[in-house]
C-alpha cells in the first residue's frame, strides 16, 4: 500500500499511524465509490427497464393505470440516478471534461422530462411522448459509450483510458442529442 501514499509515508514507515490513517481513509473513499456507483448503475438498469414499458403503444392503451404507475416510477427513479451520477463526477475518469458531459447529460433528460411533463398537463399526449421519448434516448445514451471506447481502443491502442473516456462520453451524449433532434424532426411518422 506504499505506493498509493508516496508523499506521506516512506517505506520503511509502515507501522507507522499516518499510514494507517491515510491506508484507511483511501479504502473507505473506494467502498463509497464502489457502492455508490453499484448503487447508481442498478437504478440506471431499472430506469431503462421502465423505459421500455412506456414506448409500448400496447402497453400505453391497454393498462393506462399502469402507464402511469411506470411514468411516476420512471421519473423518480432518473432524478436519483441523475442526483447519484452528479455525486459521482467528482471521481470520473478524464476529469472536468468527462463530469461536465455527465452533468450536461443530466440536465437535458431533466430538461426533456419536464418538458414531457408540461405537455401531459396540457393535455398533448403526442408531444408528451415524443418529449418521453427523447429524454429515455438521453437516459440510455450510456450504452452508446462502450462501443465508442472499443472503437477508439482499436483506432488509438496507445492512448490511455483516461484520455478516451471524456472523448466516448460525449460522443455518447452527441448520439443521443442527434437521436433527440432525429425524432424531433420526424414527430409526425412518431
Amino acid at each position: 500500500m506504499a505506493n498509493f501514499f508516496p508523499l506521506f509515508v516512506e517505506q520503511n514507515e509502515k507501522n507507522s499511524p499516518i499510514y494507517h490513517y491515510y491506508a484507511q481513509a483511501f479504502l473507505h473513499h473506494i467502498n463509497e465509490h464502489i457502492s455508490h456507483f453499484n448503487f447508481h448503475v442498478t437504478l440506471g438498469l431499472v430506469l431503462a427497464l421502465t423505459g421500455i414499458f412506456q414506448l409500448s403503444k400496447h402497453m400505453r392503451m391497454k393498462f393506462r393505470k399502469a402507464h402511469k404507475i411506470i411514468g411516476c416510477t420512471y421519473v423518480i427513479l432518473g432524478l436519483l440516478t441523475i442526483f447519484g451520477g452528479f455525486f459521482l463526477t467528482r471521481d470520473s475518469y478524464g476529469g472536468l471534461t468527462t463530469a461536465f458531459s455527465f452533468f450536461t447529460l443530466g440536465v437535458l433528460w431533466i430538461f426533456f422530462t419536464v418538458k414531457s411533463l408540461v405537455h401531459l398537463y396540457r393535455g398533448d399526449h403526442k408531444s408528451h411522448g415524443i418529449s418521453n421519448m427523447q429524454g429515455f434516448t438521453l437516459a440510455v445514451s450510456f450504452f452508446f459509450s462502450r462501443p465508442y471506447l472499443i472503437l477508439e481502443h482499436l483506432f488509438f491502442p496507445s492512448t490511455p483510458y483516461d484520455s478516451l473516456f471524456p472523448i466516448a462520453m460525449w460522443l455518447s451524449v452527441a448520439t443521443g442529442l442527434c437521436i433527440c433532434i432525429y425524432i424531433e424532426q420526424n414527430r409526425s411518422k412518431v
